[in-house]
């Protein structure tokens, strides 16, 4: 059985990172990749990621039942 490595990403500073959280990641076998700032670029899988989330969740929405 393969184990693929989690990856994630992102745009904030290291130093806004708390020790726990990298602790955490690396528990979970997830590297923790930086980009630059304002540049999505960058940073396309995270994007694309966040762009079909937004187009499915409206979407998702509309098949609930409120009743």
């Amino acid at each position: 059985m393969k184990v693929y490595q989690l990856l994630w990403s992102l745009t904030t500073a290291r130093t806004s990172l708390q020790k726990s959280l990298e602790e955490w990641l690396n528990g979970l076998g997830c590297r923790h990749l930086f980009t630059a700032p304002r540049h999505p670029q960058s940073n396309g899988f995270a994007e694309n990621f966040v762009r079909t989330l937004k187009s499915a969740l409206p979407r998702s929405l509309l098949l609930l039942s409120w009743n």
